[in-house]
Order: C-alpha cells, then sequence, then structure tokens
C-alpha cells in the first residue's frame, strides 16, 4: 500500500492544556493505532501542527473526520505527499508536545489567527517536529503529556489516565 506524510495547521478552539487535547490525544491513540498511522500533534499557542505519516488511504479517512472535529478549525494542509521514507515518530501512534514558530524563525500571527506557511516553511516545521519526536524518543519532555523516552502507546496512554 502506499504510504504518505501529511503535515497540517488549525486554530485550536480552547486554550493550552484544556482537557480537549487530552481527548484528542486519546482518540488519536485509539484510532491511529488501529490503522496504521503514526503522528506527533503540537501546540504553537493558539495552532495545532500535525505530522502524520501512514497509508495513503487511511490517512485521506481521517483528513474527512479532522475537517468535521469541532475542537479546531480552519484547518489547512500544507504538505500532503507520497513517501518510502519510514515514519520518523517511532511506532507512535500519536505523541504531543509544544514549541514556538519563532524558534524555527517564522513570525507568528496574532493569537486567534492561523499563521500564514510557506511550503519551504511547511519541509521545515515536518524536520523539526520529526527531530523533536526523535529527542522525546531518546530522552523525553519536560511538556505536559509527552511521552517518556521509550514509552509505548499502552504506557503512554496509562500516563496520560487515558487507559
Amino acid at each position: 500500500m502506499p504510504k504518505s506524510r501529511i503535515l497540517y495547521h488549525s486554530l485550536s478552539k480552547h486554550a493550552d492544556f484544556d482537557s480537549s487535547d487530552l481527548e484528542i490525544l486519546r482518540e488519536s491513540l485509539i484510532n491511529n493505532a488501529s490503522q496504521g498511522i503514526t503522528g506527533f500533534l503540537v501546540r504553537s499557542d493558539t495552532e495545532f501542527y500535525q505530522a502524520l505519516h501512514g497509508d495513503t488511504e487511511a490517512l485521506v479517512n481521517l483528513l474527512g473526520r479532522l475537517n468535521a472535529d469541532e475542537r479546531h478549525s480552519e484547518l489547512e494542509i500544507l504538505l500532503f505527499e507520497d513517501t518510502a521514507a519510514p515514519s520518523p515518530f517511532e511506532n507512535w501512534a500519536m505523541s504531543y508536545d509544544q514549541f514556538g514558530l519563532s524558534s524555527l524563525g517564522i513570525s507568528s500571527n496574532q493569537p486567534g489567527t492561523r499563521t500564514p506557511i510557506s511550503k519551504e516553511d511547511s519541509e521545515r516545521i515536518w524536520a523539526y517536529i520529526a527531530s523533536v519526536a526523535s529527542e522525546d524518543a531518546a530522552f523525553g519532555s519536560a511538556f505536559p503529556y509527552a511521552r517518556l523516552p521509550g514509552e509505548t502507546d499502552l504506557a503512554y496512554a496509562k500516563g496520560l489516565h487515558l487507559a
């Protein structure tokens, strides 16, 4: 089956650390695992950035559910490309962290507005999320809801009190 990678961003309708972020994690861990999708969700102020890797058809179906999800708005696909590369997200159905676009030299819009992202910026964001995933896998993260080093999906869900 052909594999693809997707990067999208959207506006969260809730503040950082809202229970809706945990709901998104819980649903992603269950749904993505059942579809063989791996991914990483990032908060950047009021925006979500999500990088996903998996079977193209499963990702297309997931995008349909994401577009209908009322916890965010203004979903914009930044990358959707076929890939032969392995997933940069270990075997994680989902993980979660936070970063500021300024760390990539990208100026954020005002909170509540989606930041315009170029194709070049999209590639940098994807690479950055992949590097954060690698660092989190090796060392963990101090960010709430992030994974511990070597943590499985089940252990992650239990640590978040989702399992």
